[in-house]
């Protein structure tokens, strides 16, 4: 069994706020491995603090790209249930939420702590979607160790609060759709990275499909397990 898991939402693969992300991050949790890229995009973020030097060969370049180019639904957990029992609560959950448009993207500095893609207006249903999840998978999940809440800092009480309650502290009230580009907190580098994101990549889309991703071990970087589509009942 993996030693955490997550429900993430990944963009299409054919998109091109995937391919953003994928090379702003170095690493495809699609493909389970680092990816390369000559986009200036790329190359910029490879010369970027906490990130390989320019001429290095591809590797995971920051914390984030452990996880791979995501947006968060659940974050990762540590699972008290089999795989296939998480799968049939997963699909319970989102065969009662139909596709949730998702406005324009913005590039910000999330929480003034790093680089992130959000909507620039509400996302419609998508708070409701994530509430029903983390709610509904906590008996999937084991209880989170305090050390794992103190390594977060500083918190505010409700974060420290959901931390302990849920295993995380930004969620239902906390909750904020994005999708991360990195761990740098530098606005100049902010300016510099926003001239290199397509426009393309910042439209509306439709978030459709949700993903399964694991990590098998401390440490290691997250795949891919399972595609699980929204509004379909399960069986079918």
């Amino acid at each position: 069994m993996p030693f955490r898991y997550s429900v993430f939402y990944l963009p299409p693969a054919s998109s091109a706020l995937w391919r953003v992300g994928t090379a702003a991050l170095g690493y495809s949790c699609r493909l389970g491995g680092s990816v390369g890229s000559s986009e200036p995009l790329a190359l910029l973020l490879a010369a970027a603090p906490l990130h390989a030097g320019p001429g290095e060969p591809p590797r995971l370049r920051s914390h984030a790209s452990l996880y791979g180019f995501h947006a968060t639904l659940v974050a990762p957990f540590r699972p008290a249930v089999g795989e296939r029992e998480l799968v049939a609560t997963l699909e319970c959950i989102l065969a009662g939420f139909p596709p949730a448009p998702v406005p324009a993207l913005r590039l910000e500095l999330l929480r003034d702590s790093f680089p992130a893609l959000a909507p620039v207006a509400p996302p419609g249903d998508l708070p409701v979607l994530e509430r029903a999840l983390v709610v509904g998978l906590k008996a999937s999940a084991r209880e989170t160790e305090e050390d794992d809440i103190l390594r977060r800092g500083r918190l505010t009480a409700r974060q420290r609060s959901y931390a302990h309650l849920w295993g995380y502290p930004y969620v239902l009230e906390e909750f904020r759709f994005h999708l991360s580009l990195g761990d740098t907190p530098d606005r100049r580098f902010l300016a510099e990275l926003g001239g290199l994101i397509p426009p393309e990549a910042l439209e509306p889309f439709t978030l459709d499909t949700l993903c399964l991703c694991a990590q098998p071990s401390p440490g290691a970087p997250f795949s891919l397990i399972r595609e699980l589509p929204l509004g379909l009942s399960p069986g079918i």
